[in-house]
C-alpha cells in the first residue's frame, strides 16, 4: 500500500522543479549565513566546515518555515479566513 502510494505521488511531482527550489532555498540559506555573521563581526574561517553547515541549515529551516506561513496566510486568504480580526 505504502509502495503504491510513493509511486502515485511520484508521478505527479516535477523532479528538477524540486532540486530548483532546494538549491535556490540553499543558497538564499547561505547568503542569510553570511549576514547573521557579518552582524556578529565573525569570519568564515573562524568556524569549521561542520558548524558552517549547522548554521546553513538553521538558516534553510528558517527559510522553510517562513514560506509555510506565508502559504498558510495565503491560502486563508483566498478563502475568505483572517486570522487578524
Amino acid at each position: 500500500m505504502l509502495k503504491e502510494m510513493s509511486d502515485f505521488i511520484a508521478r505527479f511531482t516535477y523532479q528538477p522543479l524540486q532540486e530548483a527550489v532546494k538549491e535556490r532555498i540553499r543558497t538564499q540559506a547561505i547568503e542569510n549565513a553570511k549576514a547573521r555573521l557579518a552582524v556578529h563581526h565573525q569570519k568564515l574561517d573562524d568556524y569549521t566546515q561542520e558548524e558552517l553547515e549547522i548554521i546553513i541549515e538553521d538558516e534553510e529551516r528558517k527559510i522553510i518555515d517562513g514560506l509555510k506561513t506565508k502559504s498558510l496566510i495565503a491560502v486563508l486568504s483566498l478563502l475568505g479566513l483572517n486570522l487578524f480580526s
